[in-house]
């Protein structure tokens, strides 16, 4: 299990949660959005590297984007 903490700026937190709903219909993970200042936080686990790069690769299709992974910790349970 991968957990994620993304950042984005220049985008409204409906598009990030849109964004992340339809990648969660194909990789089902459960996700929090916050907004902090000028930017948006989410945070999410994920199952592999795979599918955050599938993840990272939908996110570079929304225009005006910009977005970095703060905090990325593999975690075993």
């Amino acid at each position: 299990m991968i957990k994620v903490r993304l950042e984005c700026r220049n985008v409204s937190s409906e598009k990030v949660a849109n964004c992340l709903s339809k990648f969660g219909r194909s990789f089902p993970f459960a996700y929090e959005i916050k907004s902090e200042g000028d930017q948006i936080v989410a945070e999410f686990s994920v199952n592999s590297t795979s599918a955050l790069n599938e993840l990272t690769r939908r996110l570079k299709h929304i225009k005006g984007l910009e977005f970095k992974y703060s905090k990325i910790l593999s975690v075993v349970e």
